[in-house]
């Protein structure tokens, strides 16, 4: 009786158990989105080349391309993408590997877990009754690799071209931001102080009766102080001081010191408060 029970409580643990498995789901193409694809280096590139392509592909044929998640983005304006339409039988085809792959059913790491370096790739299936996410880093699933590598390809031509502009743009701009500088130079152009002896700068204005004064105040460290008493000791209306100042090794505007310089700052006479303010910042933003 006791064995007869026994076997009754395991089989209903059994059959339990199967009943717990996930059911397989159903791929129902929706309305909008169809597949986001997404690559990101991980380990082994310079700072300003990590960054997430994105291709996202919707129902009705449209494309965006368009770059994200920058560890710094070295660019001036906006980042930039591009969209454009491919073909039906193209959607269709795509339609058809998500569900040959089964996409909608892949788990969700399907990554190289021992690799700390390599390309991280995800796709992201939609459908109408929901999403799943499936990737990892150097994903060597055959089923992810032949879509992933199949979809891409559709898109080939634009997601090259797009990556190669990123690409430009950030190399360029890491280019000037590495090589970014303040310097006061002498008359005979040698360099008497640089950014690494700078604590502060600001703008500062001087009310008058007549008129306001308005100064783009460079405030350095000990050392620069003493540097600037120095060459300001003998300082006069009749005799002054003559340094230029350059910002990122580019000629910014000459600076002439009249009197002698106790308080560590140097003043920098501006036509108005908008320009003093200007000069600040652009001396602030060319840092080290």
């Amino acid at each position: 009786m006791k064995r007869y029970i026994l076997m009754v409580f395991l089989l209903c643990c059994m059959l339990a158990l199967g009943g717990c498995k996930d059911k397989k789901k159903e791929f129902v193409k929706g309305d909008n989105e169809l597949i986001h694809l997404t690559s990101t280096p991980k380990g082994g590139v310079e700072t300003y080349e990590i960054y997430t392509m994105n291709i996202m592909i919707y129902v009705d044929g449209r494309v965006r391309i368009y770059a994200s998640d920058f560890v710094r983005w070295f660019g001036n304006e906006e980042i930039p993408e591009v969209t454009f339409t491919i073909s039906q039988e193209d959607v269709e085809t795509i339609e058809q590997l998500i569900v040959s792959e089964d996409l909608y059913n892949l788990r969700e790491n399907v990554g190289n877990k021992d690799n700390i370096s390599g390309v991280v790739k995800h796709m992201t299936i939609y459908s109408a009754n929901g999403t799943n996410t499936t990737g990892g880093i150097s994903v060597s699933n055959r089923q992810f690799v032949r879509a992933y590598d199949r979809i891409e390809a559709i898109v080939r031509e634009q997601l090259f071209l797009y990556a190669d502009a990123i690409d430009e743009i950030q190399y360029e701009g890491y280019t000037i931001y590495s090589n970014r500088s303040v310097k006061l130079l002498d008359r005979e152009g040698d360099i008497l102080l640089d950014h690494e002896y700078i604590n502060d700068v600001y703008s500062h204005s001087v009310e008058m009766e007549d008129e306001a004064l308005y100064y783009t105040v460079i405030e350095f460290n000990k050392y620069g102080g003493e540097v600037l008493r120095d060459i300001s000791f003998y300082a006069t209306e009749e005799d002054m001081v003559l340094l230029t100042l350059h910002i990122n090794e580019v000629f910014e505007t000459n600076i002439g010191i009249s009197t002698p310089i106790s308080d560590n700052k140097l003043y920098i006479q501006q036509d108005s408060e908008e320009a003093a303010n200007q000069l600040s910042e652009k001396i602030k933003s060319s840092f080290r």
